[in-house]
Formats: structure tokens, C-alpha cells, sequence
């Protein structure tokens, strides 16, 4: 199996494929989020973390326009309803005539990296938020340097 999630958009953006690691993380195959009266595309932005739809929706359709391939980072609900942070990139497949015939898409989860990221950037502010209330002086030097 692919260690990725795969994807495919029609050339308007409908979804039109998802690989089986991605049918497992949804919990759901493209087939099955056909929803009356919307969208595969707004059924889709369901499942997309509400603080993250409008950029989602925005950088998709902006693509969608310019035929330009993109990247995204935004967080995706999984199967037992976790929101986990995912970064997903996609181009455009096209003819020979250069009219998009369908979009490709890989999508990788990157939640543990993402926590991490934060978790380090937590610990800088509260060093720094412990330096600052320190009543003495912090400095630094290369080894092997003087101390002038």
C-alpha cells in the first residue's frame, strides 16, 4: 500500500478518487459523500476543521482558476472523529492541448510534527518568559572564545 493518502480532483474540483489509505482515514470512499443538492467538493469541506475551510476553499478555487498546482496545510477529521494536521499538495494533469484533465493530490499527515513544532515554540516562550524575569544577566559565547 502506498504510504501516502492519494487523491484525485475532476478538472472543476470534484473529488473523483481516494486511495485505500485515505478511504481507511476517512472512513468514507468519494462514492459515498455524493450528498443531494451539494457539491462532492462542499460535502468534502465537511470534514475539513471549521478554522480551516475558508482557506482551504479559497486556495482550491484560486487553483482552480489560475491552473497553478498548490499546497495546503489544514487539519482533516479522521474516521473517529480527531482533527489531525495534514499537508496535502496537488497538480494538474494536462493535455496535449493544455487543458487540465484532472488534478493529483498527496496528502500526508504531519499532526505529530506539527505538535512538536508547537510544543518547541511553547517551551521558547517560557524560556524567554523566564529569562526576562530573571534579576541578572544571560549571555552567551562561542567556546574557546575570550571574554572581554
Amino acid at each position: 500500500m502506498v504510504p501516502s493518502h492519494l487523491w484525485r480532483l475532476t478538472p472543476d474540483g470534484e473529488p473523483s478518487f481516494f486511495n485505500r489509505r485515505m478511504i481507511d482515514f476517512l472512513g468514507t470512499d468519494v462514492a459515498d459523500i455524493d450528498l443531494p443538492s451539494m457539491s462532492r467538493l462542499d460535502a468534502f469541506m465537511g470534514i475539513i476543521h471549521p478554522e480551516d475551510v475558508a482557506g482551504f476553499r479559497e486556495k482550491v478555487e484560486r487553483c482552480l482558476i489560475t491552473g497553478d498546482g498548490f499546497d495546503l496545510r489544514y487539519r482533516l477529521r479522521r474516521v473517529d472523529g480527531v482533527y489531525r494536521w495534514m499537508s496535502s499538495r496537488a497538480e494538474p494533469l494536462r493535455d496535449q492541448a493544455g487543458r487540465i484533465v484532472q488534478w493529483h493530490g498527496v496528502c500526508h499527515d504531519i499532526d505529530d510534527e506539527v505538535r512538536a513544532e508547537e510544543a518547541l515554540r511553547r517551551s521558547e516562550r517560557e524560556l524567554q518568559q523566564l529569562i526576562d524575569a530573571l534579576p541578572i544577566y544571560i549571555w552567551s559565547c562561542p567556546p574557546r572564545s575570550p571574554i572581554r
